[in-house]
């Protein structure tokens, strides 16, 4: 009896201890949605009239100033776990965005250093790493650059055929629309 109330103890123990563990997780997890939630708001504020005081702001202009505040923004959280995989996120969304409204040169400053702290902190074989390299092939595409286009789509698209990715090559094929 004294076997079987020490085994049921640990496992109690143990199960307190991963329960811990995953409530520190979501509570990470739910700060790092707070603080996007909190960017976003600071962004769709921008065209008010208390901050674009009298200027008719277009999409371009938002995510320019959005662009121009991540770091700054992100900087001022480093207590989130996470913070600055939030603001890589968020510079590859805004230079997909800038890509789609032809703002090649802007997207490009978002997406090249995004491109090179994810290659140095998840290094060159992580999905979000090759999400921001297919968002390049996107940009290259829209510079004309059809040979570099085709060498980071075919990059990515062979790494999600070694089965190495969690991205399906479908999604990630069609991203390209070639």
């Amino acid at each position: 009896a004294t076997v079987v109330s020490t085994t049921m103890a640990v496992r109690a123990m143990q199960s307190a201890d991963v329960a811990r563990e995953a409530e520190a997780r979501m509570t990470e997890e739910l700060h790092r949605q707070l603080l996007q939630q909190a960017f976003l708001m600071h962004v769709l504020a921008l065209p008010t009239p208390r901050f674009a005081q009298g200027r008719q702001l277009t999409a371009k202009d938002l995510l320019e100033a959005a662009g121009d505040d991540i770091d700054a923004w992100y900087a001022g959280f480093e207590d989130v776990q996470g913070s600055p995989e939030l603001a890589e996120d968020m510079h590859v969304l805004i230079g997909n965005y800038l890509v789609e409204l032809g703002q090649v040169e802007a997207a490009e400053q978002h997406l090249l250093p995004a491109l090179a702290d994810q290659e140095e902190r998840l290094g060159r074989d992580h999905w979000k790493t090759m999400y921001t390299l297919m968002a390049i092939a996107q940009l290259r595409l829209a510079q004309g650059e059809m040979k570099q286009a085709d060498a980071f789509s075919a990059e990515v698209e062979a790494w999600a055929w070694e089965g190495e990715g969690t991205i399906s090559t479908e999604l990630l094929v069609d991203r390209l629309e070639i």
